[in-house]
């Protein structure tokens, strides 16, 4: 068949006026005989962006239209494929009851998905301006298959474009690529889960990997918060949540417990109900704050929280953006925190951290009730005890009293 040939065909069963990106036609000769012709759309198909989601390609036997839409032939995270299977081995008067339960199926089906992504594969390595756009609208759909098809998630992976901290905005990188330039003490592959990439590059969960030079994947795909955490690992390295846990590469360099400081630390946690631990930590280097999840626990749990303070030294201010050591503190877009009773910032943190979405990484960034919110609640309500240096009703005898513009807390969600 000639290309204008396939690009009509493509066009009449597709529904779409545009040629596709990639056309997969072969032949399986061997104990089962078929013939597929399948299309990969060079842009999300209408369909796709409403009704229920539908999978399959149309079967034919011995040229006989069996099923319009066979989903036996197609995992769904393909269902963006369009095209036809044509068996000589299937009986004529089949039926999807015995469509079911035909080993036949099940060979056709491996054979599509293979060839398919190793179409996927050779048109991000060869044709890498056209398989951009591809996946810029369909690489959400692939990536479902990282929790679904385990046998072939490794192949999915290479074919997952990301965005990370050092790639500029609008380009790429892989997890090979992503792999191939970690430096040789780090250990992890790090990534971050947002809404948007100009809210996530501004998150202080990012500051202690800049500090060492490593990069930290961008995701901004809702799929991202199952399909990555699914993925768990590539070629042997771990794929860890930026915000999760301690920072294992970080760990010997953070600060030692300062008895000076006991005091304080343990009235610190007392205080804060929703706080399992308060420490000395070295992790952020410009923020005041920051929720972290730990990295032991049940995403659908309910956490609990676990604060960090990193002195900055003790040579004058260092506070972090948009604070004053007298004054609220403000986000990045210089709205200005509402301060609240301790009982009610307690409250709303824990009524925050509660819902979805401030798990496995993801930032919730502008959001009113989202973490930076829930953190400056915590950040307020340290400072509203610290504050009170001179009456310090209720504090521990020999606590030092603490200017927290020269500190950064760090929140760990258990």
């Amino acid at each position: 068949m000639k290309p204008e040939e396939y690009a009509e065909f493509y066009k009449s069963i597709a529904h779409d006026d545009a040629e596709p990106a990639k056309v997969i036609h072969y032949t399986a000769e061997g104990a089962n005989e078929f013939r597929v012709l399948a299309f990969v759309p060079a842009h999300k198909p209408l369909e796709m962006e409403w009704g229920e989601p539908k999978t399959g390609l149309r079967l034919y036997v011995q040229r006989v239209l069996i099923m319009d839409r066979c989903e036996e032939v197609l995992p769904m995270y393909l269902r963006f494929v369009k095209g036809v299977v044509d068996s000589s081995d299937l009986p004529l008067n089949v039926s999807r009851e015995i469509l079911q339960r035909n080993p036949l199926l099940d060979s056709i089906r491996k054979s599509v998905v293979k060839n398919v992504l190793d179409g996927l594969a050779a048109m991000k390595n060869t044709e890498y301006a056209k398989y951009v756009p591809f996946f810029q609208g369909l690489g959400p759909v692939l990536k479902e298959g990282l929790g679904q098809d385990w046998a072939n998630r490794e192949k999915i992976a290479d074919l997952v474009l990301f965005e990370s901290v050092k790639t500029p905005r609008g380009e790429y990188t892989t997890l090979a690529r992503y792999v191939e330039a970690m430096p040789s003490d780090q250990k992890e592959i790090y990534y971050l889960i947002g809404e948007e990439r100009e809210l996530i590059e501004h998150s202080p969960y990012l500051e202690a990997f800049r500090a060492k030079g490593y990069d930290v994947l961008l995701l901004t795909d809702p799929v991202d918060e199952f399909a990555i955490p699914a993925l768990g690992a590539y070629k042997d390295k771990k794929l860890q949540a930026a915000d999760r846990g301690e920072l294992d590469d970080a760990k010997d360099d953070q600060a030692p417990a300062d008895e000076s400081f006991k005091n304080v630390l343990a009235f610190l946690k007392g205080k804060l109900e929703d706080v399992s631990d308060v420490r000395l930590s070295k992790r952020l280097t410009d923020s005041a704050a920051v929720l972290v999840a730990d990295k032991g626990s049940d995403d659908g749990a309910h956490g609990t929280a676990h604060a960090a303070l990193r002195p900055r030294g003790r040579g004058g201010c260092q506070a972090g953006p948009g604070t004053e050591p007298d004054s609220p503190r403000r986000d990045d877009d210089a709205r200005p925190v509402r301060k609240e009773p301790a009982g009610l910032a307690r409250r709303k943190l824990r009524e925050t951290l509660s819902r979805p979405g401030h798990h496995r990484g993801r930032v919730e960034g502008e959001r009113p009730d989202g973490v930076r919110e829930a953190r400056e609640r915590v950040v307020g309500e340290i400072r509203s005890v610290t504050d009170r240096n001179e009456k310090r009703a209720g504090v521990p005898r020999g606590t030092p009293a603490l200017d927290f513009s020269d500190f950064s807390v760090q929140v760990t969600v258990c």
